[in-house]
């Protein structure tokens, strides 16, 4: 009970949904056949692509050669009996040489050296420009947007012109984690980029040289002119310290030190002096002879100790005072000499040293760089391939008809009787020697083919009216016709080909040439050609008595012309061209139906179909012409190919 409660809910839910179509599978086997229909386009653009890059690369394109040379900056000494060197270890410094490398005096210096303004690889102006150059036209054009002139360059602007060339034609850079700067030069000659390549570095290296020189110079100048300097300073201040030792009788530390012991010993025996006369001033009997001449003597020595007092103690002032001028002049004497013997010591050792140097791998030769042509074709074939399968697409795109018999049988329902090549002569010539005995064993089977399908359609025997026609003009429907009735008059048989399409070519061309009048009772002017067996019967050159428009007229001659002939061919016009096909279809036994390989829609192929169905006369089957004759071998040349079970709705 539950489920049938629940199921009417879920069917009623369910109805309402939109109803999902499966996405159809992806046919790869449809791919594959449709890139295979057009290898021959995938092929002419590879091939169209590979001789354009092939003119390119071995033609046009000028080749570049490159040569490398590797300079590396070192300070060298002769400090010891081998050469020293150490690499320059400032990063700075070192981008710095790497780009004075390129700098515009080197480069006018190279210029100079190699005289490059004869040049035209650098100097562009000797090369003349073409007219239609996209430089002269883009020149062209500026200068009209600006409404200026041309002007012939100056030299300045020649050289200007000439180093900036040059310098694209330079890479320098760093040779990994080292200080080695590699000097690449690109040419048109291997022995030019290794000639301007060694050619920079060598400028380098004697730039580098002399500016080393001329550093080292004037450093040596300055010092010899400090070193003089300071030797004339240093004598000044040892003669002011002579003179302040003669002039001021300054006298060393031993001797001031015994002065200042005088000094001492003065003032003690002037204490004792004081003491002696405080001692007899004290006394009680001072007024004796004795002790006045006493007091007296002692007075006398105390004013002697004084005075000699005095007077060493201004010596010793004057003593100090001297010493520590001697020993101010000495300390600035000795700095001096310091200073002095430390830039004497800088001037020597100035003139043991070398200039800057620089070890130097020169370019030994050029090597081929480009055009690389391996890798100009591939991308060329590559390329080409691309375009070929883009073209392929657009032609499956945009084509309106169908280019395989089964694919032709499925939609139209109909049986395929005979397929044909698009290789069939269209000349005169070509025509003849198709309809001649010896005609290629492929035309004959398919001949026989077509006929054995007619006898089948019609009950064992070929029809005696057929019509051939199409749906469109051009779709190759003559020569069918026309093998048609040369095979079954070679059988034997009589037969008569009408040609009532006057704009089919091949028809047109066979029956104006070599035509003869054929003797006839009735009205018809039968004509005869050497190489077809068959009579034709042109319908626009007749008398009005085979005007499709006069249907009794019609009836009548096509009873007369049934009555004579075993077979009757008639090329009609296009169905969907003029109404005239479906007139004589009314007149014919079956019609076959002439299908162009990838020309015509299956809307206008359905289109004629019905309209030839309107007449009641059968449509025996379709024939495929205009096939690539490649194809043709490979699917089997006039097969027959059975029509589908169900035929589509037309």
């Amino acid at each position: 009970m539950a489920h049938s409660d629940i199921e009417p809910q879920i069917s009623h839910f369910t109805h309402g949904l939109p109803t999902l179509e499966p996405i159809p599978p992806f046919d790869v086997l449809g791919l594959i056949k449709a890139v295979w229909r057009g290898k021959w386009i995938i092929v002419f653009t590879t091939m169209l692509c590979i001789t354009i890059a092939g003119y390119y690369a071995f033609r046009v394109a000028q080749p570049k050669f490159q040569a490398t040379a590797s300079v590396a900056q070192m300070v060298v000494s002769q400090d010891t009996t081998l050469v020293q060197s150490q690499a320059i270890d400032d990063e700075i410094a070192f981008n710095t040489a790497l780009a004075s490398l390129t700098s515009r005096d080197l480069l006018a210096q190279v210029i100079s050296e190699l005289n490059l303004l004869s040049d035209s690889e650098f100097n562009r102006h000797l090369n003349p420009q073409s007219t239609y150059s996209v430089t002269t036209l883009r020149r062209q054009l500026r200068h009209f947007l600006a409404g200026t002139t041309d002007l012939a360059p100056t030299k300045v602007e020649i050289f200007e012109k000439t180093i900036e060339n040059l310098s694209r034609a330079i890479v320098t850079r760093r040779q990994g984690d080292t200080y080695i700067a590699q000097i690449t030069v690109q040419s048109g000659s291997a022995q030019k980029a290794t000639l301007i390549a060694n050619t920079l570095a060598q400028t380098y290296l004697n730039n580098q040289h002399d500016a080393s020189l001329r550093s080292q110079v004037s450093t040596s100048t300055w010092l010899a002119e400090k070193v003089a300097t300071l030797r004339l300073q240093l004598v000044a201040q040892e003669t002011q310290i002579s003179d302040l030792i003669s002039a001021a009788q300054v006298q060393d530390d031993a001797s001031l030190d015994a002065l200042s012991r005088q000094v001492l010993t003065a003032e003690q025996n002037l204490a004792e002096a004081q003491s002696a006369i405080d001692a007899i001033t004290g006394a009680q009997n001072t007024d004796t002879p004795r002790a006045t001449a006493t007091l007296a003597q002692k007075r006398v020595e105390h004013s002697a100790i004084t005075v000699e007092l005095d007077r060493l103690r201004a010596q010793l002032a004057a003593q100090s005072a001297g010493l520590a001028t001697l020993q101010q002049f000495q300390i600035e004497a000795e700095a001096t000499k310091a200073v002095y013997t430390s830039y004497l010591t800088r001037l020597k050792e100035q003139d043991q040293i070398l200039p800057a140097a620089t070890a130097i791998t020169p370019a030994v030769r050029g090597y081929y760089i480009g055009p690389q042509k391996v890798l100009i074709l591939t991308v060329a074939t590559a390329f080409g391939l691309l375009l070929g399968l883009f073209a392929v697409a657009l032609r499956q795109t945009f084509r309106r008809g169908i280019c395989d018999a089964s694919a032709l049988r499925h939609a139209t329902g109909q049986p395929i009787f005979a397929q044909f090549s698009n290789r069939l002569p269209t000349s005169s010539r070509g025509l003849k020697r198709l309809c001649d005995d010896d005609q290629p064993m492929a035309i004959k089977e398919t001949l026989k083919g077509l006929c054995a399908s007619l006898i089948m359609s019609s009950q064992g025997q070929i029809p005696q009216v057929i019509l051939s026609t199409s749906s469109t003009p051009g779709e190759g429907k003559g020569h069918p016709a026309l093998l048609l009735a040369d095979c079954l008059g070679r059988t034997g048989k009589s037969v008569l080909f009408i040609a009532a399409d006057q704009t089919d070519p091949i028809t047109s061309k066979l029956c104006s040439e070599n035509l003869e009048t054929k003797a006839d009772n009735s009205d018809l002017q039968i004509i005869k050609n050497e190489m077809l067996q068959a009579d034709i019967l042109l319908t626009w050159a007749n008398s009005s008595s085979m005007n499709v428009h006069t249907s009794s007229e019609l009836e009548s001659n096509m009873t007369d012309l049934r009555a004579r002939y075993d077979h009757i061919i008639i090329d009609a016009p296009p169905v969907t061209s003029t109404p005239e096909a479906c007139i004589w279809a009314a007149h014919a036994v079956t019609i076959i139906y002439s299908v162009s390989c990838g020309r015509t829609s299956i809307c206008v192929i359905n289109r004629g179909l019905r309209a030839l169905k309107g007449t009641d006369t059968p449509i025996a089957g379709l024939i495929f012409t205009q096939i690539n004759s490649h194809r043709l071998r490979n699917s089997g040349q006039g097969n027959f190919i059975a029509p589908a079970t169900t035929a589509p709705q037309m």
